[in-house]
């Protein structure tokens, strides 16, 4: 085991933010798919499930945008300072790269639609069950491939 090399401490603390990010995120978009929607159907009328959904939109936005933002950020910065492991590494280290940066735009794009208010994604916010499971699987896929990049040498 090596000494403790303090210029290490600013990769830690960004690795900290992008995976406390990640937990609220993810964390937050199972607890809208599986526990909020299902009862906010059974337990109220439809105009309380539109109001709640408009205040819980309201405050889940300010969230989604700095989640992405966190994300992104500490996202290119990992990329860019820790990147890809020293040396020769696997043949499908850059593939499962490439899916896992492709799975992230997704979740991205998908949350930022049924957090917005833009007419043009109003159908996908009319469905935010389907879209709220495609989001759930994304992320799971992403948390995988993440663990799986950390351990290819």
């Amino acid at each position: 085991m090596s000494e403790f090399d303090v210029e290490q401490i600013p990769r830690i603390l960004v690795r900290w933010v992008h995976i406390l990010a990640a937990i609220a995120a993810v964390g937050g978009l199972l607890f809208l798919r599986f526990v909020h929607l299902p009862a906010a159907q059974e337990a109220l009328s439809e105009d309380a499930r539109a109001r709640l959904r408009e205040e819980v939109m309201r405050r889940w936005r300010r969230l989604v945008n700095l989640g992405i933002a966190l994300l992104f950020l500490t996202g290119v910065y990992n990329f860019l300072v820790i990147g890809i492991p020293k040396g020769k590494v696997a043949p499908y280290y850059h593939m499962l790269f490439g899916v896992k940066f492709l799975a992230a735009m997704g979740v991205f794009f998908i949350a930022s639609a049924l957090v917005g208010r833009s007419p043009t994604f109003a159908a996908m916010r009319e469905r935010p069950s389907f879209w709220l499971t495609v989001n759930a699987a994304l992320a799971v896929l992403l948390i995988l491939i993440s663990s799986t990049l950390r351990h290819i040498e």
